[in-house]
């Protein structure tokens, strides 16, 4: 999650680790992040979990040539209604406020607590 994000990218070690085996489709976009910017290798679907009853959000993503976990940027939160509550660090959902998942600092990011393997599945 990074709600100072504009827009959701990933960085291609992100990509690759996550073992999706779709290849990238074409994207002409740039991404800024601090002070550089950053052409598109193209752009990849990933399904993120939102409950334990197998529940997904899915959404498209960037993916850049740079060390960046994958970032659930702004654009993508306010398409789906989400938002992040610093205060008890959860992913909240404005259609429906029970729907929360948990969040933990690392990095200087905040991330989902379940494994990797779960998160990012090929559709």
């Amino acid at each position: 999650m990074d709600n100072g994000a504009q827009k959701s990218v990933a960085g291609l070690e992100a990509f690759k680790s996550t073992a999706l085996t779709r290849d990238l489709v074409s994207s002409k976009e740039s991404f800024k992040l601090g002070s550089g910017i950053y052409p598109s290798l193209g752009s990849t679907v990933i399904r993120f979990p939102i409950d334990s009853y197998g529940n997904f959000l899915e959404y498209e993503t960037g993916v850049i040539d740079s060390d960046t976990p994958f970032l659930f940027g702004l654009d993508k939160m306010k398409q789906h209604q989400w938002y992040v509550n610093e205060v008890t660090n959860e992913f909240c959902n404005y259609d429906v406020p029970a729907l929360k998942v948990k969040l933990t600092y690392k990095k200087g990011h905040l991330y989902p607590e379940w494994p990797s393997s779960v998160i990012f599945q090929p559709t």
